[in-house]
């Protein structure tokens, strides 16, 4: 039934009412709309939220993608660095210092860079400086490394290059730790993700069949309520009408009366 017939039965039922029945109808009318749209818009609320919550873990993905980027980025300039480092002691050609001085020139803001990118994660900010603080031990022997091969000193002893070589593993093995709980991170929020998609597609149909069997259950008990306030304003009016009836047939007795007696007075007179 179109939504403007069904108003303009409202009108006339209500123009039949009394001002009780009239003040319960308009309760139930209120009802019957106010509470389903109160429960989509809660529903819609709710999408909204789960919704925001799937994006907000889809960008935590991202960020973790962006960190392991960055990660590989200061790792590779570190290993840009030592090899500059081993070609130049090893030729003495200064051109081959030029991956080194270009990776030195970048790494402290590309770690400054990583460090804010995980300032959230307490951890992993940690191991940032962890890393910082193993490269600085390891830039400090290149720079002595490079002093010694500048002045003709000893540069190819057995023990400095070993101790080299421990510094940049030690470098090599934390940014391999740290890109691996990165990792670990990334697949539990990508699990996350898959867990709250798969929910939503298995829970829709239920949250969307008890929504409607729920808003058609209440409908039916308000128009049951309707029902009977207009079973009773029905019977009230027909009480009224049958009064009304008794008063006019009492009201024309009595004008019979009143006639036949001023008919007889006046014939008396």
């Amino acid at each position: 039934m179109p939504f403007r017939v069904v108003v303009e039965h409202s009108i006339m039922f209500k123009n039949r009412l009394s001002h009780a029945h009239e003040a319960s109808f308009n309760r139930i009318v209120r009802r019957t709309f106010l509470l389903p749209m109160a429960v989509l818009a809660v529903g819609s609320i709710l999408l909204a939220w789960l919704v925001s919550h799937l994006l907000g873990l889809t960008n935590w993905v991202d960020h973790t993608d962006r960190v392991i980027a960055q990660a590989r980025t200061c790792e590779k300039l570190a290993v840009d660095m030592e090899t500059g480092l081993r070609g130049y002691l090893i030729t003495g050609d200064p051109s081959l210092m030029q991956p080194f001085n270009e990776a030195e020139s970048q790494m402290g803001n590309e770690l400054s860079s990583l460090e804010e990118q995980v300032s959230d994660n307490s951890f992993q900010a940690e191991r940032v400086e962890s890393i910082r603080n193993s490269y600085g031990q390891w830039l400090s022997y290149a720079q002595d490394m490079l002093g010694r091969r500048q002045r003709g000193e000893d540069y190819q002893s057995l023990p400095l290059n070993a101790q080299g070589k421990v510094y940049m593993d030690t470098v090599r093995s934390e940014f391999s730790g740290f890109v691996k709980d990165e990792y670990v991170l990334r697949d539990q929020r990508i699990n996350a993700v898959q867990r709250i998609d798969r929910n939503i597609k298995r829970l829709r149909w239920i949250v969307l069949l008890v929504l409607g069997l729920g808003i058609g259950w209440y409908v039916r008990q308000q128009l049951g309520e309707v029902a009977r306030i207009y079973e009773s304003a029905l019977t009230t009016a027909e009480e009224k009408t049958e009064a009304l009836s008794q008063a006019e047939a009492r009201l024309r007795q009595y004008s019979e009366d009143l006639e036949k007696t001023v008919a007889q007075r006046t014939a008396k007179l």
